[in-house]
């Protein structure tokens, strides 16, 4: 036993013997952690503390005063998507204000989670969001609620259509300039009884002038997050949303796995956005402090590309950037290190490339560990073999959804992590099939619906179909159920149309889900 030769070491104190000892023990209960303890350490999380997912369908995405908005609900774990029924779903309808309008709470009934919300007459128009969740997504932070945007129009609205123009003052002082004007005729109306406020401050009487126009003053300060008018006249009333003042935009970028490295080629991907969070067209270049150009930047789609970067040691890197209103900006670069290893991946076709870059004054051959794995389902975790340059992967064998590459060091300190899309035919195929192919008006419809699995095997379950006029409603692209449950729930943040990425399989398509 090592303790009995630390008794014979001379010169040692009692309690620096003591102390190796307990260090000893201590580490001969918590040894150092393997490869085996990540995957165990994976799959014991997966399994303590389960997850879920949750997918609203809504029978159409634009409704009027006074309508229902039926809903089916669709519950499943977060790991293998399979369907859950012994729960309750809580769905929310809030107005722009961030206020519940209505909430219900079903159960499953006859195998199908379904429900409505019945929308007063009265309700103002504007742009609601509907929140869905169950109790067991709460105690996760809450990051995987459900939430789609839900648009309520005024039957007014077919006949009388309201503007609003926002000018900024100076410091924080804001004029809304609000018009109202008959839709047949094109003429200018005068409000009655209109009333103004913003955010949850009183309402507030606005007379109309001369032209029509009515001018509601307020403020607002420009770091303020809530940023909606409300206004009231006697047959109508809405919620707008005040944007933010100016022209400004931000750019943020992201070296590919994690960091960028001094004399090593790394690809930079960057993100543009304005200053109310959307995307923004803008150019730019890289330079370095010699002022030296380096790349260009040229958006790819929805303010995302990347450009190429070989730091140089003892160079730091910045950005001068314009948008189309000739506004021009300067943005800081990451800082390039040295002692780092970083994940490189490569997809092409449905050959996945996984490559291993390291700075030039690593000279030595450290023992590292590859982890790849989708929502929990670990797919490969074996030690990196420094004799090769990089691992190929069939992509087509993994589940779609975002799967995460993480490399680890030898104590499996997490060094560097790269998260992929693998987009792959392996969700059900569904097809209708009606008896005729036109109809007269009120004419019945008989209708079928195959579904069947990626082999053609057929299938069976709960179903929900929406019916709607296609000169009345366009269907929502933009929010389906594969958007929902392989995207918007495992990545943080807003994704702008995530429903652009699953419409059409193009390589231009392909390159914008690799950059997001």
């Amino acid at each position: 036993c090592p303790a009995k030769w630390l008794f014979r070491w001379p010169g040692l104190t009692a309690l620096l013997r003591a102390r190796l000892i307990c260090c000893m023990f201590i580490f001969w209960l918590n040894p150092l952690p393997t490869k085996e303890s990540v995957v165990r350490n994976i799959v014991e999380q997966v399994l303590r503390f389960p997850q879920e997912k949750i997918y609203i369908q809504t029978d159409k995405p634009v409704y009027l005063c006074g309508e229902e908005i039926w809903f089916s609900a669709y519950v499943v774990d977060a790991v293998l998507h399979k369907p859950l029924n012994d729960r309750y779903v809580i769905a929310e309808l809030i107005n722009p204000a961030d206020s519940v309008v209505s909430r219900i709470k079903i159960r499953q009934t006859d195998g199908v989670y379904s429900g409505h919300f019945p929308l007063s007459e009265r309700v103002p128009r504007g742009a609601y969001t509907l929140c869905a969740y169950t109790e067991n997504m709460l105690n996760t932070g809450g990051e995987s609620i459900f939430k789609k945007r839900i648009k309520i129009e005024s039957p007014l609205s077919a006949t009388i259509i309201s503007g609003v123009n926002f000018r900024f003052g100076a410091g924080d002082r804001i004029t809304a300039e609000v018009t109202f004007r008959e839709i047949r005729v094109q003429r200018k109306k005068k409000p009655e009884d209109l009333k103004m406020r913003i955010n949850d401050q009183p309402l507030a009487e606005v007379q109309a002038a001369s032209d029509t126009v009515s001018y509601f003053n307020f403020r607002l300060p420009e770091q303020s997050r809530k940023r909606v008018l409300y206004l009231e006249s006697r047959n109508h009333s809405e919620f707008v949303t005040v944007p933010f003042p100016g022209d400004d935009y931000d750019v943020s970028f992201y070296p590919e796995g994690g960091y960028l490295m001094n004399r090593v080629s790394s690809r930079v991907a960057f993100k543009i956005l304005n200053s109310n969070g959307l995307p923004q067209i803008v150019t730019g270049r890289i330079f370095d402090n010699t002022g030296r150009e380096c790349a260009q930047i040229t958006a790819l789609h929805d303010g995302m590309g990347l450009f190429y970067l070989l730091p140089e040691e003892g160079l730091t890197y910045h950005a001068l950037c314009k948008n189309e209103a000739g506004i021009e900006k300067r943005f800081e670069l990451p800082a390039a290190r040295n002692g780092i290893y970083s994940l490189q991946v490569e997809n092409e076709g449905n050959e996945l490339f996984v490559s291993v870059l390291k700075s030039p004054d690593i000279r030595d051959q450290r023992e590292l560990f590859l982890v790849m794995h989708t929502r929990g389902m670990i797919h490969y975790a074996k030690s990196w073999d420094h004799n090769y340059e990089s691992i190929a992967f069939n992509s087509g064998l993994f589940p779609s959804g975002v799967m995460q590459i993480i490399l680890f060091d030898e104590k499996l300190n997490p060094l560097s992590e790269r998260m992929v899309f693998c987009l792959n035919d392996d969700q059900a195929h569904a097809e209708m099939i009606t008896d005729r192919q036109d109809y007269d008006s009120r004419d019945q419809v008989q209708a079928s619906l195959k579904i069947v699995d990626s082999k053609g095997i057929p299938l069976s379950g709960k179903l929900s179909v929406s019916v709607t006029d296609d000169n009345d409603v366009r269907p929502d692209t933009v929010t389906t159920i594969l958007s929902a449950l392989l995207l918007t729930s495992d990545l943080k943040g807003n994704i702008n149309d995530p429903g652009y990425y699953f419409r059409e399989s193009k390589p231009e398509v392909h390159q914008a889900l690799d950059l997001l």
